[in-house]
């Protein structure tokens, strides 16, 4: 299970969620990029209760629950991706009390899903 430079956690049941494998894998390999863990995740997503697809799908609904609001308002596609991610850091480290590096860690997973998202559209 040793792929992509990635070391797996020892799981004695399948993880509930993606989310929860996500961070895991992150604990077990903290200076791993998000890339490569995304690419570990894919080759054994049958760990987890959730498939990487649904988690995409939901995180994509979020997202867009999240912005057309801030477009109807008219900001700019650069004004919604700073508002996603700063409110992303104070919802993280203020709300539910998590350190800055768990909140470094989710900006790194929305820039990385982002990025895969405007790529897959064409734009």
């Amino acid at each position: 299970m040793g792929e992509i430079g990635i070391s797996a956690p020892l799981f004695i049941e399948k993880v509930p969620t993606m989310k929860l494998f996500l961070q895991k894998v992150k604990e077990k390999n903290p200076t791993a990029s998000t890339k490569s863990i995304f690419k570990f995740i894919k080759v054994h997503e049958y760990i987890c209760n959730q498939t990487i697809d649904c988690f995409k799908t939901e995180w994509e609904m979020n997202m867009f629950n999240i912005t057309a609001p801030l477009y109807i308002k008219g900001y700019s596609d650069e004004q919604v991706r700073e508002s996603l991610l700063e409110s992303g850091d104070y919802i993280t480290t203020k709300i539910q009390g998590k350190s800055p590096e768990i909140a470094q860690y989710r900006r790194d997973i929305t820039e990385y899903l982002l990025k895969e998202l405007l790529d897959s559209s064409h734009l």
